[in-house]
């Protein structure tokens, strides 16, 4: 049994260096926090643009595509609030139907419980469908928001 504990306390130990040293061998390897400043003198990334493309812009150029992907940023949160809101009244009719089956289920009606199941199936029908769409918008606006962002950065 001695062995055993030691056995794995050895194994968790040459775990524990290995890891460490392949973190401290490849730092480069490793990306800084998201939200961590940024390095003195190196340029932000945009999403989806080429950091060569930004990179080789001028200044004001630079500076528009910014405010473009912020001002993006921004319509595509409230664009997608109504996705969320509705997201959140179906997932509420969800559950009211889940309470109500299990009521109907004790009383053993048989017929109230294969309609609220048709309404269930109904309801993850809308969900999925309000998934969807509000992905098909998101994928519209990034690919609008790129092409716009690439249009200042070659002028």
């Amino acid at each position: 049994m001695r062995h055993f504990i030691a056995t794995i306390a050895v194994v968790s130990a040459l775990f524990c260096v290995g890891i460490a040293t392949s973190a401290l061998a490849k730092p480069h390897e490793h990306k800084p926090p998201k939200g961590a400043p940024l390095a003195q003198g190196e340029l932000p990334h945009i999403k989806g643009i080429a950091p060569e493309i930004f990179a080789n812009a001028s200044e004001q150029a630079q500076i528009k595509a910014l405010q473009i992907e912020s001002d993006s940023r921004e319509s595509l949160h409230k664009a997608t609030q109504k996705y969320r809101d509705e997201r959140d009244k179906l997932e509420l009719q969800k559950r009211i139907l889940q309470v109500r089956i299990h009521h109907a289920k004790a009383g053993n009606d048989t017929q109230a419980t294969q309609r609220l199941l048709d309404e269930i199936f109904k309801n993850e029908q809308a969900l999925t469908k309000n998934n969807q769409d509000e992905r098909e918008l998101r994928d519209k606006q990034e690919a609008q928001k790129i092409e716009r962002i690439y249009t200042e950065l070659r002028k």
